[in-house]
């Protein structure tokens, strides 16, 4: 994941709209995983009719669906993910098609954001690597780009990720929620998403297939379940290294009452065709012992 369409916004070599409408046409190349899947060998069509009538019962991702009924392995949905995402158009090549840049303007744009995007992760590396838990939450934000992107079906790009050792409150939409799973034990961290009602049932209505909003029940339902698969996702792939770590359910919160402790944070910003999708992953002592609303006392 890339934050080159923001660079390019920031820097003026495109504006807002012409980005949104870049964005738009990389997400119509992305082919649907279960088409992919049977195009590869590794479903038949039977097998992905069967899985979506199931997610219209069941909360869940057709890939997921598909390795609980050990149709194929873990590593094979990795393997069809990797290979959706490598397929997907690259947004330069979609904007010098669509005349909002040249080819030669589009390449030094390229050659600069490369070059400061390495001196960023370097530094953010170095920074994660010197952590207690550095490697979880370097598989914490991986897992929420790739989840975010297969719950809606959109491609969403890393615009930025800051890691800030006093934990600054991010501006939010007012009324968001803070959907929260906490991760407990030595070094344990908070993982969170920032969202609004919009963004909660827009991302619901796409993992459930409904064409309109379903109830508010299943809405929270829905990001709990997100939330869930990125925190179980994360530990899962660090094997051992996540022993002594266990999850406590997702839970909603008012945004404003989200316990940041003193123990810093990893800010996300994930932009996609409908806007800015925030996360966090809080970490230190605090993200352990965090004093917030139990989860009867979320938002209703």
């Amino acid at each position: 994941m890339s934050g080159f369409g923001t660079f390019l916004v920031e820097n003026a070599f495109i504006d807002e709209n012409g980005l949104q409408e870049a964005l738009r046409e990389q997400l119509a190349s992305l082919q649907p995983l279960g088409r992919l899947a049977v195009k590869e060998g590794s479903l038949s069509e039977e097998q992905v009719r069967v899985l979506r009538d199931c997610q219209r019962e069941e909360d869940r991702l057709l890939g997921d669906l598909a390795v609980d009924r050990a149709w194929i392995s873990r590593e094979e949905l990795e393997r069809l993910m990797k290979l959706q995402q490598s397929r997907r158009r690259r947004l330069g090549e979609i904007l010098v098609e669509m005349a909002l840049l040249s080819q030669d303007v589009m390449q030094r744009a390229l050659s600069e954001y490369e070059a400061i995007s390495d001196l960023r992760q370097r530094a953010i590396g170095k920074v994660l690597d010197e952590m207690p838990r550095g490697r979880l939450i370097e598989s914490l934000i991986d897992f929420a780009g790739r989840h975010l992107e297969r719950a809606t079906g959109e491609a969403y790009s890393l615009a930025l990720l800051d890691v800030d050792p006093r934990c600054r409150r991010p501006a939010a939409v007012e009324g968001s929620s803070a959907v929260v799973q906490r991760l407990i034990g030595a070094g344990g961290v908070s993982f969170a998403f920032l969202l609004s009602r919009e963004w909660m049932e827009f991302i619901s209505s796409r993992m459930l297939e409904f064409s309109v909003p379903p109830d508010e029940d299943m809405v929270e339902d829905t990001v709990r379940e997100l939330v869930n698969l990125i925190v179980g996702n994360a530990l899962s792939a660090l094997g051992p290294e996540a022993e002594g770590l266990h999850s406590e359910p997702p839970e909603i919160r008012p945004f404003q009452e989200l316990d940041y402790g003193q123990g810093g944070c990893v800010l996300l910003e994930f932009l996609g065709p409908r806007g800015v999708v925030l996360g966090l992953v809080l970490f230190g002592e605090e993200a352990e012992a965090s004093t917030g609303p139990t989860p009867d006392e979320g938002v209703g």
